[in-house]
């Protein structure tokens, strides 16, 4: 069989962000890091934002005028920004009276907003209120993973919680399925229409993509897996062992995966080779991957300067 090749089309020194979103045929697009947003048409950066709170999360465009982010809703067509408060207001709801919190008392630590529901999936952790009269006494869980209703801002479930500062990481959904990892240590699963939350949980997965009905990630930070997301059991795992894993993500039978800082690999999936079908050594540390969906990689590259390259498989 042919081996495929990255083809290193366009490469951008503005704009940098190390998560990505894109609409529906890839035109217009999205770049992110901590505490702003950079909307693109192609490849023109057309405008920024400053989005208070963010650290962590996905980026969905709801149709062509509209980017989820965070608790944000922002038409860059008419540059109209909506905060979700109301679900900021709700971050202590079912909060046991015995072990009281107040919302101001906890920080978002990253957010999953969902592409075709109106759903999003927050992760907070304890911090100090900023708040004029609130107490500094906090007895609360001190990390917290909460469902909301992103219409009208109900808390539909708490998925998580703990008191031992454990944080929930690396939120993924698959249909009515939530991945999520606790400390960066262990997966778990979680169904959103059972009525008992259930856990299911494998030590050392870190989930990263969901994928062709299989979540994605490394384990040990040594290997790339595919596990089924129906049970997290192993389907597929890449050949090869690394120094750590830090990126995945792929389509139409293809991975590309960034390991060991800075090196990118192709993976057929599901192949049994043992050496990939392209690599490159870049010049940064890789901090996102994300695939548009006309087919092309988008790649962060943190070093010297900060860039994102453009990538198509040939």
């Amino acid at each position: 069989m042919e081996k495929k090749k990255l083809n290193t089309s366009v490469i951008l020194d503005k704009g940098y962000g190390n998560h990505f979103g894109f609409n529906a045929d890839g035109s217009w697009w999205a770049s992110a890091s901590p505490g702003i947003l950079h909307v693109w048409n192609q490849f023109n950066l057309v405008r920024s934002y400053e989005i208070p709170g963010f650290a962590k999360g996905n980026i969905v465009f709801i149709n062509d005028d509209v980017i989820r982010i965070g608790l944000f809703e922002i038409n860059f067509r008419s540059d109209k920004q909506i905060y979700f408060h109301q679900i900021a207001e709700n971050f202590a709801q079912g909060c046991t009276p015995a072990r009281p919190a107040h919302y101001s008392q906890y920080k978002i630590s990253e957010v999953l907003n969902f592409e075709t529901k109106d759903l999003l999936l927050v992760s907070l952790a304890h911090q100090p209120s900023k708040v004029y009269g609130v107490k500094e006494i906090f007895e609360g869980p001190t990390n917290r993973l909460l469902l909301f209703n992103s219409r009208n801002s109900e808390l539909l479930k708490i998925v998580a919680e703990n008191y031992e500062g454990r944080s929930y990481r690396n939120l993924v959904a698959w249909g009515e399925r939530l991945f999520f990892s606790v400390d960066g240590e262990s997966c778990f699963l979680f169904r959103m229409n059972d009525a008992v939350n259930k856990f299911p949980a494998v030590h050392g997965f870190i989930p990263m993509r969901a994928i062709n009905n299989f979540v994605a990630g490394s384990y040990d930070y040594k290997y790339v897996q595919f596990r089924n997301t129906s049970d997290l059991e192993v389907n597929w795992q890449l050949p090869m062992v690394y120094e750590s894993v830090h990126q995945i993500d792929g389509f139409a039978g293809l991975i590309l995966a960034g390991v060991n800082d800075n090196l990118l690999q192709l993976w057929k999936i599901g192949a049994n080779e043992t050496a990939p079908d392209y690599q490159i050594s870049c010049p940064g540390n890789i901090e996102g991957i994300s695939l548009a969906a006309d087919g092309r990689f988008f790649i962060a590259l943190a070093g010297t300067e900060n860039t994102i390259w453009v990538m198509e498989v040939e």
